[in-house]
C-alpha cells in the first residue's frame, strides 16, 4: 500500500486528537470498524456508513471491547482518499488503516449476493498475524432490515465469544491454539463451549489449546454434546447429525369419530393417540359427515404428549317442501312463506304446519341429520262439510246479501232524503221574497212541503237501513 509512512504519521495525529482510543485499557480489545465491503452495491453509501454506526456501538458495549471512535475511521479514509487512494472497500486497505489507527483488530463486515439472497459475513482480522480470528455468515433476504438483524446476531455471537474465551486481547504464542470447527445437519445450531454459547453452526474459531465441553442445543432436536480436544497448531473438526425429536399426539373430538389429517397425510380417527411424531410444527385436520371441517396448527414437543381437542360444528341440512295445492308453511310454528320452498334448518326433530284454503291442514314431524337433504311432498285432502256447516255456510250468505243489501239501500235513502231537503229548503227561502196572495205562491208552498215529506221519509229509511246493515253484520 503506498504511503505508508503517512498513513502511519497520520494515525499517530489521530490517536493524539482522540484520547478514548488512546487511554483504553490495556485489556481491553482495541478494535476498528470500517464501512461494509459491498462490492454488489446491496446497500447505498449512506446506508453503508450507518450500518458501521451501528456495529461499531453494538460492539462498544461488548465488555473488554474499545472500538476506535468511527469519526477518526472516516476523517482517516477522507484523507487518505484525498490522497488518490481508492474507497477502503478492501479487506487488506482495512488492515493497514487499521494497524495506522493503533487497533488491534478490525471487524470487517461484508456483503454479497447469492442468488435473491445475500450471504452478510463478518471477520474479526487480528492486525498483527492478517489473519481472521473469528468469523460469522449468515444468508438473509437482501432488504436492509435483515441485514441489520444479521449482523446484531452475529456481534451478539462474538459477545458470547468473548466471554467464553475463545477471542482473546492477548496474543498467544500459535502453538498454545488451535481451530475448531463445528458442523452441523441442520445448520444454524448453537454451540455451546464449557456452557457458554460462542456462535452457531456452521462454526469456526481460533480458540485456545485444551479439552472442551461441547454441545449442541437446536429446539425440536436432541442436544449433541462431546469432550473434545483442541491440539496446538491444529484443527478439530466435529461434525453432528442432530437428531430430531418425537412427541406423541393426542387429539379428541365431539363427536368421535372423526378422520384425522396431519400435514396432508391420514393418521386415524378420533380418539387418536399417535406416538413418533417428529417434534415441531404441524396443521391438524379433522373431518366427519355431516360436520364441518375444522383445522389448527399444533406445535407437537419432543418427548412430551401434546393434546388436542376439537367440538365440530354441525352442518345445515336442507328440506325441500312441495305440496298440492300451494299452501302456507310454518317451520317449528314459525311461518317461512309458501310452497314451493326450501328451507335451511338445524339437525335433529323439524314439525311443519302446511295449511290451504279447503282443505286440512297437515302436520308433519321429521327427523334430519347433520348435511341432509330431504324433499318433502304433502298432498293435502279437501274439507268435507256437515249439514250443519252447509246451512251454515247458506246462512252465512244469506246474511251477506241481506248486510250489503240494507247497506246500499241506506245509501241511496239517504241520498233521496238530501236531494228533497235542499229543494225544500230552497222553496222555503224563495216564499220570503213573494206575496202571500199571487197563485204561483201557493203552487211553491205545495211543492216546498212535498219535497221536505219525500226528504224526512227517505231519511228515515236511511236510518232503518243503516240499523238493520248493522244488525246482520
Amino acid at each position: 500500500m503506498r504511503g505508508t509512512g503517512s498513513v502511519a504519521a497520520f494515525g499517530m495525529l489521530l490517536l493524539l486528537l482522540e484520547p478514548n482510543a488512546a487511554l483504553a485499557s490495556s485489556a481491553d480489545l482495541v478494535i476498528a470498524v470500517f464501512d461494509p465491503i459491498d462490492g454488489d452495491h446491496v446497500l447505498t453509501e449512506r446506508d453503508g456508513a450507518a450500518l458501521g454506526d451501528h456495529v461499531a456501538g453494538l460492539l462498544g458495549r461488548v465488555e473488554g471491547v474499545s472500538v476506535v471512535p468511527r469519526d477518526s475511521v472516516r476523517a482517516f479514509v477522507t484523507a487518505e482518499k484525498a490522497k488518490s487512494y481508492e474507497a477502503c472497500f478492501a479487506e487488506a486497505c482495512q488492515i493497514e488503516l487499521g494497524k495506522a489507527l493503533a487497533a488491534q483488530k478490525s471487524f470487517t463486515l461484508r456483503l454479497s449476493r447469492l442468488g435473491d439472497q445475500c450471504v452478510v459475513k463478518a471477520d474479526l482480522i487480528d492486525l498483527l498475524k492478517e489473519a481472521s480470528e473469528w468469523s460469522g455468515s449468515l444468508i438473509k433476504p437482501c432488504t436492509a432490515a435483515e441485514i441489520v438483524k444479521a449482523f446484531e446476531t452475529m456481534v451478539e455471537d462474538f459477545r458470547l465469544a468473548r466471554v467464553g474465551g475463545v477471542v482473546s486481547s492477548r496474543d498467544p504464542r500459535p502453538e498454545e491454539r488451535g481451530t475448531l470447527r463445528v458442523v452441523s445437519e441442520p445448520a444454524d445450531a448453537p454451540v455451546f463451549l464449557d456452557g457458554r454459547q460462542v456462535g452457531r453452526t456452521p462454526f469456526e474459531q481460533n480458540v485456545a489449546a485444551k479439552q472442551y465441553a461441547l454441545a449442541l442445543r437446536l429446539d425440536g432436536y436432541d442436544d449433541a454434546a462431546e469432550m473434545i480436544v483442541v491440539r496446538p497448531g491444529r484443527t478439530a473438526l466435529v461434525e453432528k447429525a442432530l437428531v430430531r425429536q418425537t412427541g406423541t399426539l393426542i387429539v379428541s373430538s365431539k363427536p368421535a369419530g372423526a378422520t384425522v389429517e396431519l400435514d396432508g397425510l391420514t393418521v386415524g380417527a378420533t380418539p387418536l393417540q399417535k406416538p413418533g411424531l417428529l417434534a415441531g410444527k404441524a396443521r391438524v385436520r379433522l373431518s366427519l359427515d355431516g360436520y364441518e371441517v375444522a383445522e389448527r396448527d399444533v406445535l407437537i414437543r419432543g418427548n412430551a404428549p401434546t393434546t388436542m381437542s376439537f367440538s365440530l360444528q354441525a352442518r345445515m341440512a336442507r328440506i325441500s317442501v312441495l305440496s298440492n295445492p300451494d299452501a302456507d308453511v310454518q317451520l317449528n310454528d314459525r311461518s317461512v312463506g309458501r310452497t314451493p320452498v326450501d328451507l335451511d334448518v338445524r339437525p335433529g326433530d323439524v314439525r311443519l304446519r302446511l295449511t290451504a284454503t279447503g282443505h286440512e291442514p297437515s302436520l308433519q314431524s321429521i327427523q334430519v341429520a347433520p348435511g341432509e337433504q330431504r324433499v318433502v311432498t304433502v298432498t293435502l285432502t279437501e274439507s268435507v262439510l256437515t249439514e250443519a256447516q252447509i246451512a251454515e255456510q247458506d246462512a252465512a250468505t244469506t246474511r251477506t246479501v241481506i248486510r250489503w243489501s240494507c247497506v246500499g239501500a241506506a245509501i241511496v235513502s239517504a241520498g233521496v232524503a238530501t236531494f228533497f231537503g235542499v229543494r225544500a229548503l230552497n222553496a222555503k227561502s224563495d216564499l220570503r221574497s213573494q206575496s202571500p196572495g199571487d197563485p204561483e205562491t201557493a203552487d211553491r208552498i205545495s211543492s216546498g212541503k212535498t219535497a221536505a215529506i219525500v226528504a224526512d221519509v227517505s231519511a228515515l229509511a236511511a236510518l232503518g237501513f243503516g240499523i238493520g246493515a248493522i244488525v246482520s253484520w
